[in-house]
């Protein structure tokens, strides 16, 4: 039996239905069944999604459904009854997490054991997701996340949060509307995804290489400990030839995919009111000590200052200062990313077993 969690809107119905899909046609005899007992509604819809699909679903005709419990019970039966070798149970959801939910879903879980727990997120969710997986894994022991909506225009850096606040991987993600749309996530491919849109890794990674061992250091440190400023950021453009200039930037930053294509050389550039690197590194010269290591200082009259002491416009200010919070952001989360990886190849070495020093004879 697999326990489908999650709070209502997260896609955890249609999640249900992705999963069972790639189940069926991995070969396994699949059956899905709603434990919702405030919303017939819900139960309506997973059986048609089910069955437009060829998934069988319950019947809840003689079923107590008022009782999330019964209705679990009631699953289980009716799947053993039909030779079914898996049990999909779509619990209810909640526009936020409360008591009650909670209640139900600890008893389901006492009394049909499930195999696996899932807990299906919506990959633009907010800041409040941290909470939202801590809660559930403390009431039912979640054992992996699937991330709904993750086709969607978003970083997803809450979602990432979620995932290491419980210390429970990212199982599959949901990458379209139709059934077949869930794959098995994969790290390596679909970091780009969770983190955001672009090369993210890659941007950061080949951003360091030419560097010395104390610039490096310098900017790992910077990064570490939430202080990377501009001077960092120059240091970073003084390796963007490696990345294809100002167009292979754009290709990495988060969110900024749609813009690479519009910039073809300079004038392109400047026709788009991006500046190109010389005028980066003149803006950013013409900038204060304190400014450059904490760009919250620059308000409107300082903006214009530096825009005529580099012989730019304000909107090339703005735009450099645009381009140093998203890659910011970026380092941040290859950061992150990175530190999480680390701890979790530490773990699975000390899981390793000790061999034992052959005796000599």
């Amino acid at each position: 039996c697999v326990l489908m969690v999650g709070i209502q809107g997260s896609g955890k119905t249609t999640t249900t239905v992705k999963l069972a899909y790639a189940l069926k046609n991995a070969g396994r005899r699949v059956f899905v069944a709603s434990t919702d007992t405030s919303r017939p509604a819900a139960r309506e819809q997973l059986a048609r999604l089910a069955d437009a699909v060829g998934i069988t679903s319950m019947s809840y005709g003689d079923v107590d459904t008022t009782s999330a419990e019964a209705l679990a019970q009631a699953a289980m039966q009716q799947a053993s009854a039909g030779n079914f070798d898996l049990v999909l149970l779509d619990s209810a959801g909640r526009l936020d997490v409360d008591e009650l939910l909670m209640n139900e879903l600890v008893a389901i879980r006492n009394d049909v054991r499930p195999l696996q727990t899932f807990l299906v997120a919506d990959a633009m969710t907010g800041n409040e997701a941290v909470a939202i997986a801590k809660t559930f894994h403390e009431h039912v022991g979640v054992t992996g996340v699937i991330l709904s909506r993750s086709d969607a225009d978003t970083r997803g850096g809450a979602a990432l949060s979620m995932v290491e606040a419980i210390d429970r991987p990212i199982r599959f993600l949901g990458v379209g509307e139709q059934a077949g749309d869930l794959r098995p996530f994969e790290p390596a491919q679909a970091a780009n995804r969770i983190l955001g849109h672009g090369e993210i890794l890659k941007l950061a990674e080949r951003a360091q290489e030419g560097l010395s061992e104390e610039e490096q250091q310098r900017l790992l440190d910077r990064v570490q400990t939430n202080k990377f400023s501009l001077n960092e950021y120059l240091i970073h453009l003084r390796q963007t030839t490696k990345l294809g200039g100002i167009t292979g930037i754009l290709q990495s930053l988060p969110g900024m995919n749609h813009l690479a294509s519009r910039f073809s050389g300079d004038r392109a550039e400047q026709e788009q009111g991006t500046a190109s690197l010389a005028l980066q590194e003149r803006i950013i010269s013409a900038m204060h000590d304190a400014e450059r290591e904490n760009p919250k200082l620059l308000d409107g009259d300082r903006r214009a200052a530096i825009a005529t002491a580099a012989g730019v416009t304000v909107q090339d200010v703005n735009g450099v200062l645009k381009q140093f919070d998203a890659l910011k952001t970026a380092y941040q989360r290859w950061q992150k990313l990175k530190s999480a990886e680390d701890a979790r190849a530490r773990k699975r070495e000390k899981r390793k077993p000790r061999q034992k020093p052959k005796r000599k004879r």
